[in-house]
């Protein structure tokens, strides 16, 4: 049975889409340093006439800015870049926008800086909690990162290190592990893998599983910070 799709939801479908790139637009002046922190944005009727959108567009697209504490907004005084410091900086949009402004050569020492931070942590406490499921989920990724060619192995290592996250039984471990999968896939995808080096990085992830399914603790721990340090 098709399903109908009526002209107002193909309207707002596109509404929406429209808005976002107007964000992400103005995002990308803004994280590139073209449009400063206190530095006031052109006026909307201005900002409207130019892009030719709508005012309604236009507004939305703010909110968004807003939302994710690029921007603040005040009546009459107009829409102003905020401090660095109040950018959401890891929201999904702000990354990857961040991303479209930086090559993934400067973006990922910071990311690989955060990954230091988190995921041996979050290995640590998966070795502790982690289900049987989970453990099957880990055991098949892992056999797909020995399988697979190099680059679809990527994708299995992606999954395997976020069934990890989920086993840590932390909700906000599972939440920065999926801001970290989706920098990482858009920092590293310009990057041609290295057979040899991908089959040394099976072999590490081989030794977390053990580590997990052994609910050892300090070798999880050293083995995903030695993971970390094959994938950089």
């Amino acid at each position: 049975m098709s399903v109908m799709i009526s002209n107002n939801d193909r309207a707002e479908t596109r509404a929406a889409s429209l808005s976002g790139s107007i964000a992400r637009d103005v995002a990308v002046t803004i994280l590139s340093g073209d449009v400063k922190p206190g530095q006031l944005l052109e006026g909307e009727v201005d900002a409207c006439l130019r892009l030719r959108v709508s005012r309604t567009a236009y507004r939305e697209a703010m909110r968004i800015l807003v939302a994710k504490g690029l921007v603040e907004s005040r009546r009459r005084a107009g829409t102003k870049v905020t401090s660095a410091e109040l950018w959401h900086w890891l929201d999904p949009d702000v990354v990857g926008w961040l991303l479209g402004v930086q090559r993934g050569r400067q973006v990922l020492p910071s990311i690989y800086e955060l990954r230091r931070a988190i995921e041996p942590s979050a290995a640590a406490l998966a070795a502790e909690r982690r289900t049987e499921p989970q453990q099957q989920a880990m055991r098949a990724a892992l056999v797909d990162i020995y399988r697979l060619p190099a680059g679809a192995a990527r994708m299995s290592q992606r999954e395997f290190r976020a069934v990890m996250f989920e086993s840590a039984g932390n909700c906000f471990f599972s939440a920065m592990g999926r801001i970290i999968d989706q920098a990482l896939a858009g920092a590293t995808g310009q990057r041609a893998p290295r057979p040899t080096h991908s089959r040394a990085i099976a072999a590490k992830y081989s030794e977390l599983f053990a580590a997990i399914s052994a609910t050892d603790v300090t070798a999880a721990r050293t083995a995903m910070s030695e993971v970390i340090d094959l994938e950089i």
